[in-house]
Parts: structure tokens; sequence; C-alpha cells
């Protein structure tokens, strides 16, 4: 026979059973949520009072200059690309020197370039292939001063590789060198600043994995370095031979570039897209045959006439549109589209219904967004840490 006692102590074990499952249920519940949040833009709390102007990234972390010209890293920082004297990761913004006096940033898979506004050149992060641009192959966790110079105008980091313009329209690079994405006429590394050519019309840089665009200041496009996916653009295709040089694609006229991984994307003067290179994950936008791997020659995505800016790293592709309306395509297993799931998308589709959209930037696995109103927006990520 069940006495009172017993009876009682059958309901607490129940109640606390009921309670366990709901609780279970609740957080499960919280870590779904969690994910498929993350795959859309999500307004980073941490830094919502403050304003910033402008946004960067490398492969695994993140730079953004503030209004007050004070710059801000955050992420993965083995090789000390966050340049805050050490090698701890971060979670959140922390402020690289005390210094309010930084133009421009630029990250390479673990390596980061500045330009202050007096027009110098820093650097800092890994430096194995002679990407900091020092005159050797130690990192560094701080920000280290490249040279003398300061006429600086311009940074743009590639995988490996670094970029920087004058502000005479001359172009400099250094780095690794083994596909001659430098353009120097060879295949060596180069660990201090050296001069592309003798032309002086440079406008912009675009650094790819192993090769790289750019514009002149008439409109026309360049590349050279690694085709083996025809991401020249040039109607070359090889696994075995490089372009050393800079080579002009066509005769039209240019105001955008991105270079993806393996990809390549730009817009006309009309303000038409293109894209050329490697397809297998959608990222030209093209909604191509799957057997159709590469694409050699610049090809017209979409109808629109109004974009204006561009971004790409590794194998997804982002525009901003006149509107301000952000549009993205390509690789998405992490949720670094910003389109609410985690499947790759082979055509843009326009991210979230927001139109104030500034600037974005993209690494690995993470997609960090800034809007007009100088607030920062992160996605992606789902199945990394923070």
């Amino acid at each position: 026979m069940i006495n009172k006692k017993t009876r009682t102590m059958k309901k607490e074990i129940l109640l606390l059973i009921l309670i366990f499952l709901i609780l279970s249920v609740v957080f499960l519940i919280f870590i779904d949520v969690g994910k498929r949040n993350m795959t859309n833009p999500q307004l980073m709390q941490e830094t919502k009072s403050y304003s910033f102007s402008s946004v960067f990234s490398g492969s695994s972390h993140f730079l953004a200059i503030k209004d007050d010209s004070t710059l801000w890293a955050w992420g993965y920082n083995e090789y000390g690309q966050l340049g805050l004297g050490d090698e701890e990761n971060k979670d959140i913004p922390s402020q690289v020197s005390e210094e309010g006096d930084w133009e421009l940033a630029a990250g390479g898979d673990f390596h980061t370039l500045a330009i202050k506004k007096d027009g110098t050149l820093w650097a800092w992060g890994l430096n194995e292939q002679g990407q900091l641009g020092l005159g050797d192959d130690k990192n560094r966790n701080i920000p280290t001063q490249i040279g003398e110079d300061s006429d600086w105008g311009k940074i743009f980091a590639g995988k490996f590789t670094s970029f920087a313009l004058k502000e005479d329209g001359t172009l400099f690079a250094w780095g690794y060198n083994e596909y001659e994405q430098l353009g120097l006429g060879d295949k060596e590394n180069r660990d201090i600043p050296t001069q592309v050519g003798k032309q002086s019309d440079w406008k912009e840089v675009s650094a790819g994995d192993l090769h790289t665009l750019a514009l002149k200041e008439d409109g026309t496009l360049w590349a050279w370095g690694a085709h083996g996916y025809g991401q020249l653009g040039l109607g070359l295709l090889s696994d075995t031979s490089n372009l050393n040089t800079p080579s002009q694609v066509g005769e039209d006229v240019w105001k955008s570039i991105a270079a993806g991984g393996i990809h390549s994307l730009g817009i006309k003067e009309d303000g038409t897209l293109w894209a050329w290179g490697d397809d297998r994950f959608g990222q030209l936008g093209l909604d191509s045959d799957p057997e159709t791997n590469s694409y050699l020659n610049p090809q017209k995505v979409g109808l629109f006439t109004d974009w204006k800016a561009l971004e790409s790293k590794g194998i997804q592709s982002f525009g901003i549109r006149e509107d301000n309306t952000l549009w993205a395509w390509g690789n998405n297993k992490q949720g670094q589209l910003g389109t609410g799931d985690t499947e790759n998308r082979t055509t843009m589709e326009r991210v979230g219904e927001d139109n104030n959209w500034k600037m974005v930037t993209t690494g690995n696995y993470f997609t960090l967004g800034l809007k007009t109103d100088g607030t920062l927006w992160l996605w992606g990520g789902i199945e990394e840490t923070k």
C-alpha cells in the first residue's frame, strides 16, 4: 500500500522531470533561434552608442574606424593581426593604440595594413611571406611603420599580399608572389614595397587569393596572377602558367572591382554588374549550369543598372545599389549572406528590407555591415565561436 509520503515524493519527482523537459525544450529553442538569428544581420550591441565611418576585414578578423578616427579591431588574433600587443582573440571591438588619426585600413588573411591621416603607412600581424613590408619575416602585434614616406593614399590586402597607391598614382606591391600576383615580372616574394611598372595613373586595386585586379584613372581594367579558373577575365585558363605583369581586360570603362578567392566582379560605368572566374558555389550570380565551373570572360549579371559598390572574399559576393539596398550571392554555409538561412545562392538576393547600407565587408565565415547611421551589423559564423 502506497502511503501519502510516497505519493508526494512521486509528484515532486514528476514535477522535477517536467521542469527539466520544459527547460530543455526552451534551451534547444534558444540555441536554434540564436543560430537562425545569426543568418540575418544583427546589431552589434557593444557598439550601438558609437558611430563608425568605415569597416574592413581579414579572413577572420574585423576592423572599424569611428567618426573620431580611432581604429578598433576584434576577432581571431593568433598572429597579432589585431594590433593590440598580444595574440589573444577578442570577441568585442578593442581600440588599436591611443591615437585618433587613422584614415584607412585593410585586412589580409592574417595581417593588417593601415594609413594614418599624415599619409604614413603601417602594418602588423603575420609576416611569413614579407606581407608587412618591413624588410623581414617577423610577425608584429602592434602597428609598425613601413618606411618613412608620408604620401600613401590607398591600401589593399590580399591573402598574403599587400598593395598600396601613392598620392601620385604609382602602385607598390609586396608579400607572397609564387603565382606572380604582385605583377612584378617574376615570382620572387618581396618584403618591402616595390613599384609595379612605371605608370602613375592607377586608381584602385582588389586582390584575390592568387590574382589581382586594378583600375586606372581612365577606367580601364587590368589583371595579373593566377588564372586557373578564368578569374583574370582574359579568356585564358591555365593551371601551369600565370601572368606576371598587368594585362588589360577588354576596352570597356569600369568604375568598381572586387576580387574574390578565385572569381572576379566588376561594375561598368553604366552601372551594370559583371562577373567571371569560378562559379561552383554560385558566387558569380549567373545561375549557371552546375557543370559550368568557370567563365573566362566577363559575363553580365542580372538587369540592374544602378550598382555602386562590391565586396567579395573567398566564395561569397555582395553588392550595394544606388538606393543603398544590400544584395548577396554565393556560399552561405555559415549564414554569411544574411539571407535568413544557410542555403547557397546562385543569383543575387536582397539582404533584408533595409535601404541604408553604406559598406559591407566579409571574411571566411562572418560578414560585417555598416549602415548610414554609423551602426555596425554582424551575421554568419553560426557554427563558429564569436
